[in-house]
């Protein structure tokens, strides 16, 4: 789930985020700000984020945000930061890099 961090009168990420956590305390979310100096960003972890996204974002950063949020499907752990370019490699085939 990506939240915004601000909503011109609406419920922002911070806000929303409370909310989710009361109903499910394990629920995996990313803030997006175009505020980078905000310290929700600064500290996404303290106010319950997994990932952030500082606008403008790109397909890229969204990919890197979504690898730091959700588990991967094969079981294995990718490393934080990889920013898309991070491919591990495919234990099945040598020289071949996983998507």
């Amino acid at each position: 789930m990506i939240l915004d961090l601000t909503v011109p009168g609406g419920m922002g990420g911070e806000e929303a985020i409370r909310e989710l956590r009361r109903i499910d305390p394990d629920v995996r979310a990313i803030v997006a700000s175009g505020y980078s100096n905000a310290p929700v960003i600064a500290h996404a972890s303290d106010y319950g984020f997994h990932a952030v996204l500082t606008k403008p974002f790109d397909r890229e950063n969204i990919i890197e945000a979504l690898h730091e949020v959700l588990p991967a499907s094969d079981g294995v752990e990718r490393p934080r930061g990889c920013r898309g370019a991070c491919r591990l490699p495919d234990p099945a085939r040598p020289g071949v890099a996983l998507p």
